[in-house]
């Protein structure tokens, strides 16, 4: 009887060990296939949101963001996150701030803006840490897009 479930027990241990194996087997293929997304997100994303983006933004201004992962959040967990979409001129980089004055700024072009903050408030916020890295600051602008190191202290 004790050789019944020495044995018993040792096939039950194998049992557990294939099964951990196959999750095991299946977590590391869909790790594999997130991967693959993302490193699709990273190389189409930015371009994608570039080409929809560009024609929208108004002549002679550009809009702004900045996103990144905050080095210290007085006690709470630094999580990442994007800033808010920012209206500026091209030539001196001020921000236009409030509705009232960005109508009045972009005159006909106003409709425009508008567009493009609706399309921006439908982008999924992990997508753009994916597409353009943590810690950047994106702006569209002469129909491009331009990507750089932001640095938020």
């Amino acid at each position: 009887m004790a050789e019944f479930t020495a044995c018993q027990k040792k096939n039950e241990r194998k049992q557990s060990i294939m099964a951990l194996e196959s999750i095991l087997e299946t977590l590391n293929a869909a790790r594999s296939k997130y991967e693959e997304q993302k490193k699709e997100i990273k190389e189409t994303g930015a371009k994608a949101i570039a080409d929809v983006m560009t024609p929208l933004v108004p002549a002679g201004f550009k809009v702004t963001w900045t996103q990144y992962t905050p080095y210290f959040n007085d006690g709470d967990p630094c999580v990442f996150r994007v800033g808010d979409l920012e209206l500026r001129r091209v030539e001196d980089d001020d921000e236009i701030y409030g509705a009232i004055a960005q109508e009045k700024a972009l005159g006909d072009q106003y409709s425009r803006w508008v567009t493009l903050k609706e399309i921006w408030h439908k982008l999924p916020k992990d997508m753009l840490e994916v597409a353009f890295g943590d810690h950047r600051e994106i702006s569209v602008m002469d129909g491009k897009l331009v990507d750089e190191q932001y640095d938020h202290e």
